[in-house]
């Protein structure tokens, strides 16, 4: 009897499920989303939130609070500018010198929009052409707007993010290490939407 009246929803648990990417699709002939370079060299939350079990790790409250949608992480950035080039140049010469990842999602800037987006022909039709932001945690570099994770961050503010981390300690440790290079380098605890984005 029951099934009579689940049946439907059921089957829609998969699509809903693919529905909810962590990145849009990569268009084809796209830049890869994870391009290793080798070296040479807000919801408010109700007042006492349950937390779901291992969510205290990564910052992530139960599912059946409005805050299951945010995750605090620790963002470490080596610099901020409005210049595209200048940091795309930065972040480059970081990726050699500490021989890390380079991650763009896809993306790429569009000088005709003075912005960052994602291909005009993705798959995805709700970010072709628009800004899809790196949410979840990583050990990489990426050009973002910096105002994803910093409120008070000017909208075409751009950031040069070396990675995105779940323990403070590990961000901490990036920045020790990316500090003895560039003394600019700084964290931030960002408060960051990880919900479907659809």
């Amino acid at each position: 009897m029951l099934s009579r009246y689940f049946a439907g929803p059921l089957r829609l648990a998969p699509v809903l499920f693919l529905a909810c990417q962590s990145a849009p699709a990569s268009a084809p002939g796209a830049e890869p989303s994870a391009v290793p370079v080798k070296g040479t060299g807000v919801a408010s939350q109700a007042a006492a939130p349950t937390q779901a079990p291992g969510a205290e790790e990564a910052g992530v409250a139960a599912p059946d609070s409005a805050a299951a949608d945010y995750a605090t992480y620790f963002v470490v950035v080596a610099d901020t500018g409005r210049s595209y080039p200048a940091l795309r140049s930065q972040m480059l010469g970081l990726s050699r010198q500490f021989t890390l990842p380079i991650d763009t999602l896809g993306r790429y800037f569009n000088a005709q929009k003075n912005r960052i987006v994602v291909p005009e022909n993705d798959a995805d039709d709700m970010y072709a052409g628009e800004y899809y932001p790196r949410r979840f945690p990583s050990h990489s570099l990426s050009l973002e707007y910096l105002n994803e994770y910093q409120d008070r961050a000017g909208a075409p503010t751009m950031a040069l993010v070396t990675g995105i981390y779940e323990k403070e300690a590990s961000a901490d440790s990036a920045l020790a290490v990316l500090g003895k290079a560039d003394k600019g380098v700084f964290k931030v605890k960002a408060n960051v939407y990880v919900g479907c984005m659809h």
